[in-house]
């Protein structure tokens, strides 16, 4: 940990590098992480707006294909040279260049064993509780945010966290474009010293329609065919973009910690409203998590009844 020096100095540093690449333009729309003004409510806005365009046509909607990608241990694997690489290529001043390659060598850690104590040099990852650490990796990702791809995808970050995107008219197209793009994905990855945890990647079509709503993505020996619903960035997607599950999913959730939290409150005279104000603003964060952007008021769920019914009487 960096003591409290160190930290005001990465501050000045942070602050001279967000100027340049803002002013350079040398940031990209499509990273929702670890930027101000930004979080996974805007991430998710974005994927339902993609799909309410497509889906706003009528007759002619079109098919949205989205694939969920993973990074293994992404954090501790992203490489010096290659945030260097990337900081020289964005036109970063001399002086600022030098200062980040010298914070990002000789690195060591210390480790204590029985048989005494051994030093590790490191030459990857992004340093753990510093300031520029999200920037370093802001900046090592941006190229792969940058890259060319298949009509009609996009691709979406926040932080690690990435999800290609895709519309088309039929599905078997909609299939070839995530299939080049996420071969795309994979060579930048490899290039960059980076992998993808393949087993953690899944795929899902977002469609209102009943019929010709699966399909299948597949990328060399990995084959990911189209499931009802998956996790993106904490919320429960499902084919149609209901939330329906995530509301359920995140009422449980919230009489879980409800209830863990009765059991160390003590009730010595019966409910005060301290208590039950607590137990009030638990519940709320939980379920009202990205709520507005994507539930638009609705709090029930798809069989009619509110998911938060049973929280009244223990609120």
């Amino acid at each position: 940990m960096l003591d409290t020096t160190g930290k005001l100095f990465e501050k000045l540093l942070t602050a001279r590098l967000r100027e340049h690449l803002i002013l350079t333009g040398n940031t990209t729309d499509n990273q929702y992480g670890f930027k101000r003004g930004k979080s996974t409510v805007d991430a998710m806005s974005r994927v339902r707006n993609i799909f309410q365009e497509a889906n706003g046509r009528g007759s002619r909607n079109l098919f949205v294909g989205m694939l969920t990608l993973d990074v293994k241990n992404a954090f501790n694997s992203a490489p010096w040279e290659g945030i260097l690489n990337a900081l020289e290529r964005k036109g970063t001043p001399g002086y600022l260049l030098n200062i980040l390659g010298q914070y990002l060598s000789n690195r060591k850690i210390v480790l204590d064993e029985e048989s005494g104590r051994r030093t590790v040099g490191v030459s990857c990852g992004v340093p753990r509780g510093s300031v520029l650490g999200p920037d370093f990796w802001n900046v090592l990702y941006d190229d792969l945010l940058r890259m060319d791809l298949p009509p009609d995808v996009e691709i979406i970050a926040f932080a690690d966290d990435v999800a290609l995107v895709a519309t088309a008219s039929v599905p078997f197209l909609l299939e070839e474009r995530l299939e080049v793009a996420l071969q795309e994905v994979m060579n930048w990855m490899n290039r960059n010293g980076l992998e993808l945890a393949m087993e953690k990647t899944e795929a899902i079509m977002l469609t209102n329609r009943n019929k010709h709503n699966i399909m299948t993505v597949r990328c060399g020996q990995y084959s990911f065919p189209s499931v009802k619903c998956v996790k993106y960035l904490g919320v429960q997607l499902d084919s149609r973009l209901h939330f329906s599950q995530h509301g359920e999913h995140a009422a449980a959730r919230a009489a879980e910690a409800c209830r863990q939290l009765i059991q160390i409150l003590p009730n010595l005279r019966g409910p005060r409203q301290r208590t039950r104000k607590v137990l009030a603003t638990v519940v709320s964060s939980i379920y009202l998590y990205v709520h507005s952007q994507l539930f638009q008021g609705k709090k029930k769920s798809s069989r009619g009844e509110c998911p938060l019914g049973a929280l009244r009487f223990t609120v």
